[in-house]
C-alpha cells in the first residue's frame, strides 16, 4: 500500500541557484545526497523557480565552458575571467565552443527535470513578483537576483502564495544579507500577504 500525504502537510523546500549548481557539478557528495534523501520523500516538494533555472543555465555555461579553458570547473576569479575577457580565455573563443556547452547544458537541464518533478514549474515569472522584488531590493542591500529569489520562493503564482517554505542556500552572501535585513524582509512581505521564507 502506497502512503499518501495530504498537500497542505508537505513541506515545500526551495533550492537556490548555488545549490544546484553544487548538484549537477557533483562537487558536494553530503549535498548530493541530501537533495536526493529529500526528492524520495512523499513529505517533502522540492521548489525552484523559472529564475532560478534562467540563473543556473547561465552558471552552467560559465562552468562547462571554464572546465574546456582551464581543465578543471572555474573558481570565483576564473569565472570572473571569463566574463572580462569577453568569453575569450587561453587561446579558446566562446564561439568555437557553442555546439558543445550549450548540448550540456541542455542535457543537464533535462536530468535536472526528470529527477525532480516539476521543479521549475511552480515558480513563474509573474507580474505580482515586481513590486515586492522591487521594494526588497531598494529598502535593504539584497541583491537584486538574491530578492527575486526570496520573494518568488514564496509566490509561485500570482493568485497564490506559500505560508511556509524552506530556501536552502549555501551562497554566504545571499544568507549574510538575508539575516542582516531580516526586519525590512518581513516588513515587505508582510505588506504584500507573504510570509517570509526560513533561510
Amino acid at each position: 500500500m502506497q502512503h499518501f500525504v495530504d498537500e497542505k502537510f508537505k513541506i515545500d523546500i526551495f533550492l537556490d541557484t548555488n545549490v544546484l549548481v553544487d548538484y549537477v557539478l557533483g562537487v558536494n557528495p553530503s549535498l548530493t545526497h541530501s537533495i536526493e534523501y529529500l526528492n524520495n520523500k512523499r513529505a517533502v516538494r522540492l521548489r525552484s523557480s523559472h529564475y532560478v533555472e534562467f540563473e543556473l543555465t547561465e552558471v552552467l555555461k560559465i562552468c562547462f565552458f571554464g572546465q574546456i579553458v582551464f581543465g578543471h570547473y572555474p573558481n570565483k576569479s576564473e569565472k570572473a575571467e571569463i566574463r572580462t575577457k569577453d568569453w575569450n580565455v587561453n587561446g579558446i573563443n566562446y564561439s568555437t565552443e557553442i555546439e558543445n556547452v550549450s548540448s550540456r547544458v541542455n542535457t543537464t537541464m533535462s536530468n535536472l527535470r526528470a529527477t525532480f518533478n516539476q521543479l521549475f514549474d511552480d515558480h513563474v515569472l509573474h507580474e505580482k513578483l515586481i513590486k515586492p522584488t522591487c521594494d526588497l531590493f531598494l529598502q535593504s542591500n539584497v541583491s537584486r537576483e538574491d530578492s527575486l529569489v526570496a520573494i518568488s520562493s514564496v509566490f509561485p503564482e500570482k493568485e497564490n502564495h506559500l505560508n511556509f517554505v524552506a530556501l536552502l542556500s549555501n551562497d554566504s552572501q545571499f544568507c549574510s544579507a538575508m539575516s542582516i535585513n531580516r526586519g525590512v524582509i518581513n516588513s515587505i512581505m508582510d505588506s504584500n500577504g507573504l510570509k517570509s521564507p526560513t533561510i
